[in-house]
């Protein structure tokens, strides 16, 4: 077993001058306990934080479905539960267009042409569970998200993206490429080849990124590496990707004051946004 530790957290993390002429790469690791991590080929990188949304959104399922096992024989819902499942879509959909938003403002400062985004499908046939269906399908709505990217970043943005699966990629060292002898627990990847820790949903995006420039898939012309977050392996490393989480108004960094409540604060129980189905 991976012993968990805490992580550092800064505001920023950037290890290339950003590019101006959109000819910058970027993929968009999608995960559950993680909504998703960013890589970038200029060496841009980010983690959004989602497990604080997805205990609520738990909550109100097991909510949905206490009230359900009350239902007489011939009653199929009720309108207490037909308000718990708005509820619950309304405050997953605002949390994950305001999160698509903030992805375009990023991919448009940056210079980032063109963005692959990876695909679930395969994770409910190869790691199928409840909780796995819950995440990736009712949560997540992986496929709702998709779509919205596509709205957003291209039609508004005028950056290509592109769908591709992501399998494999949080199962293998980032620095070495081993796949063999790797632990992840939670949040934590350890190569147990080259000593390599880091953040695993970050691996994730950074082979998610070297496969797709690897295989050419659709890019034309050279293309940088992604860089390294560490060279020497045996210090921890992603301390400084910046994570952000949802504080129900907008997604903030890590060890900020995130939990003002301003007095026109329209993002309380019942007001704001959530989701049932894909």
């Amino acid at each position: 077993m991976v012993a968990a530790w805490n992580w550092c957290t800064t505001e920023t993390l950037t290890r290339a001058t950003p590019s101006s002429d959109g000819d910058a790469v970027a993929a968009v690791d999608v995960g559950a306990n993680n909504f998703v991590a960013v890589t970038t080929t200029d060496g841009h990188q980010r983690v959004f934080h989602a497990r604080p949304l997805f205990r609520r959104f738990h909550d109100y399922t097991e909510r949905i479905a206490d009230l359900q096992s009350q239902l007489s024989s011939d009653e199929y819902s009720s309108r207490l539960i037909e308000q718990l499942y708005d509820k619950r879509r309304r405050h997953r959909n605002h949390a994950q267009d305001a999160l698509v938003r903030h992805l375009a403002d990023l991919f448009v400062e940056w210079g980032v042409g063109t963005v692959y985004v990876g695909k679930l499908d395969d994770v409910r046939e190869t790691h199928w569970s409840a909780q796995v269906n819950e995440k990736t399908d009712l949560f997540w709505a992986h496929g709702r998200f998709r779509r919205r990217m596509q709205t957003v970043l291209a039609g508004e943005c005028g950056i290509a993206v592109r769908e591709r699966s992501e399998t494999g990629t949080s199962s293998r060292c980032s620095r070495c490429g081993e796949s063999d002898h790797v632990g992840r627990s939670g949040d934590v990847f350890q190569c147990g080849s080259c000593g390599f820790e880091g953040h695993s949903d970050v691996v994730g995006s950074e082979n998610f990124l070297q496969d797709m420039i690897d295989d050419h898939v659709d890019i034309a012309g050279p293309m940088a590496r992604p860089a390294d977050s560490r060279e020497n392996t045996t210090e921890r490393a992603h301390c400084e990707v910046a994570r952000l989480e949802w504080d129900d108004h907008r997604w903030r960094h890590w060890g900020h004051s995130t939990k003002e409540e301003p007095a026109t604060r329209s993002t309380r129980e019942g007001n704001l946004a959530s989701g049932v189905s894909a």
